[in-house]
């Protein structure tokens, strides 16, 4: 999940910054079918987290999740530029991160259109963010 209003989360309080996670959560719950038990990865408009945030983050039961990946589409380089960012700096676990409405990526379906044909090519596979969690609980071979 991530700000329904793209506040920084570090400007909210408590009460504020729960009531746009819950309103981010109802909107996706009724978009997409997933159950809100599911919606528990929460990344932070701006990527700012403040040790408070982590603290209440973590109690109300959510994961605090970080990209790796950000090619800055919101600035409109185009969709090559977008593209070739991308595949200049993903490697195996990577979270990438592109916007779409109001805050960049009008262009991000035509992106990840390109970006899932050359990434698979390369031999990528595409998982979750729970994926990536479970992976990281496994202990190593």
């Amino acid at each position: 999940m991530h700000g329904y209003d793209h506040r920084s989360f570090a400007t909210l309080n408590p009460y504020q910054l729960k009531q746009e996670l819950e309103k981010t959560k109802r909107a996706i719950v009724q978009a997409c079918p997933v159950s809100p038990e599911q919606l528990i990865d929460v990344r932070p408009p701006n990527g700012l987290f403040t040790p408070n945030t982590l603290r209440l983050l973590r109690q109300w039961g959510y994961r605090p999740v970080m990209w790796s990946v950000v090619p800055e589409d919101w600035v409109h380089p185009g969709i090559s530029t977008v593209v070739q960012r991308v595949l200049d700096q993903v490697q195996n676990g990577s979270v990438i991160v592109l916007h779409d409405g109001y805050y960049g990526g009008r262009d991000v379906a035509e992106t990840v259109d390109r970006l899932i044909i050359t990434l698979q090519a390369r031999g990528y596979q595409f998982g979750t963010i729970a994926d990536l969690w479970s992976n990281a609980q496994k202990p190593p071979r």
